[in-house]
């Protein structure tokens, strides 16, 4: 028996290489930035996209919330309109309706919600 224990332990050692490479590590994955870190810095009601800017704080904004759950902004400044209507997903700016294929909260505190509207990426900023 004591004559197999020492060529065993030769090709042991044999089948056993070294190198100098260390295997590759994956790289570590880099988390994709936020596109809304700025939007969601600022609480201030707004309704921010194409076609359309509007800031309660710049004073001549009015905001209707109807029974049938429907929110209105309507700016006496320039006219411009906004009309959500969450239940029925319908959206309307300056009286055109505009397709949206998702709303998506990006953020919500105790008393604001942000929201933005895809594929228009209209932002909208309210006090809940």
């Amino acid at each position: 028996m004591k004559k197999y224990i020492l060529p065993t332990i030769i090709l042991a050692a044999a089948g056993c290489s070294t190198s100098d490479e260390l295997p590759s590590r994956p790289s570590p994955v880099t988390p994709t930035p936020d596109p809304y870190v700025a939007i969601k810095a600022d609480a201030s009601p707004r309704i921010i996209g194409p076609g359309i800017e509007m800031k309660y704080a710049d004073g001549g904004v009015f905001i209707i919330e109807n029974d049938d759950k429907s929110i209105e902004w309507h700016d006496l400044n320039s006219s411009a309109s906004f009309i959500y209507n969450p239940a029925t997903r319908l959206l309307s700016i300056n009286g055109n309706a505009i397709d949206i294929t998702d709303a998506d909260t990006i953020k919500s505190s105790a008393t604001t919600r942000w929201v933005v509207f895809h594929p228009s990426e209209i932002i909208f900023v309210t006090d809940i």
